[in-house]
């Protein structure tokens, strides 16, 4: 096997991986303020919350960049999208079936008994998709897949000029927000399509990487992911709406450089790691599952343990008990064919 196919062997397990930093960002968020509102904390904890914002530097963006690189071997080098129609169908049984399934039948109830909803809250959240939970990741990678579709199929797309675009788009994005609803991800598919072509132009250009170099450029885009993220935490960018507007652009090079960084490190790791095993394979096969099962999971345990302990033995819990429940869920749904169609397998 060579370094271009043994490199695209890897994704599985940065994916699996970035799944479960996912969590971990959830597990913590609730002791930086302003995740699960529905309660306050009886205590807050500085270095989760500093945790928490800093895993959001690059979990679902590597994730997006990870799918942009399979994107492109698909599509490019293997010629496997070539029918418009069956892709499209194809992404909507594995995204938007799940979407409108697990709302119906998770998130809405679940949500219902903490937050109150109401029909209009469901009409704007969900229907319209402003914020369906961690379901707006759903909406936003099948427009990203749509969009880049066609968007790809154009060869100035791999000049300096697509490179411009498509970073025109990403500063865009909050601009536009200023006059209209982000209905069905659309804003937010705008800023993520930089990391899903920054996938493919990884894959366009450094498919043949080796893992020693894997490491050096990891490296390289942690320190710059580092130095952005604590110039972004540190520094007053309210004063003034030039300053917002410089914050808005250094948070997209540091969510780059996170989600570039974890694809090299994580790729890096899987190819000195021994983790081709049934209980990886497991783990790998409910991570989606555990994507959409894991969050109101941690609301419940929150909302009924949260005041009997610490803020770091309670993300723990959190972790834990979302982790092993939902990877539980998923095993079990993917032994049918119905559910498995629900969570969008095969």
């Amino acid at each position: 096997m060579n370094n271009s196919d043994e490199n695209l062997s890897y994704c599985n397990f940065a994916k699996t991986l970035l799944m479960l930093c996912v969590v971990l960002c959830h597990s913590v968020a609730f002791y930086g303020g302003n995740w699960f509102t529905a309660l306050e904390p009886v205590q807050s904890n500085r270095f989760l919350g500093l945790l928490s914002s800093w895993l959001g530097t690059f979990h679902v963006q590597a994730f997006t960049l990870i799918s942009g690189y399979i994107f492109y071997y698909l599509k490019k080098e293997s010629g496997k999208y070539s029918d418009c129609k069956a892709f499209i169908i194809n992404k909507v049984r594995r995204l938007l079936i799940p979407y409108v399934a697990i709302s119906i039948i998770w998130i809405i109830p679940i949500g219902y008994l903490y937050y109150r909803y109401t029909f209009n809250d469901i009409i704007q959240y969900f229907i319209l998709g402003q914020s369906p939970a961690q379901l707006w990741f759903l909406l936003m990678l099948f427009n990203v897949f749509v969009i880049s579709y066609f968007l790809l199929d154009n060869n100035i797309a791999w000049q300096w000029g697509g490179v411009a675009g498509i970073g025109f788009l990403c500063m865009l994005s909050p601009l536009i927000s200023t006059f209209f609803p982000n209905y069905f991800q659309v804003l937010t598919s705008m800023k993520f399509l930089l990391f899903f072509y920054a996938g493919c132009m990884i894959r366009r250009h450094c498919s043949e990487i080796t893992p020693k170099s894997m490491l050096r450029m990891g490296c390289v885009f942690l320190l710059f992911n580092l130095l952005l993220f604590i110039l972004r935490e540190r520094l007053n960018w309210s004063v003034f709406p030039l300053l917002r507007i410089i914050k808005y652009f250094l948070s997209c090079l540091c969510e780059l450089s996170g989600a570039v960084m974890a694809f090299f490190l994580l790729s890096y790791f899987a190819s000195i790691v021994r983790w081709k095993n049934a209980l990886f394979e497991s783990l790998s096969k409910a991570s989606f599952p555990i994507y959409m099962f894991h969050q109101q999971i941690i609301y419940f345990l929150l909302w009924h343990f949260s005041v009997f302990c610490t803020p770091v033995i309670m993300s723990v819990i959190c972790f834990c008990c979302s982790v092993l429940i939902s990877w539980a869920i998923g095993t079990m749904m993917n032994k049918s064919k119905l559910t498995r169609i629900i969570i969008g397998g095969r």
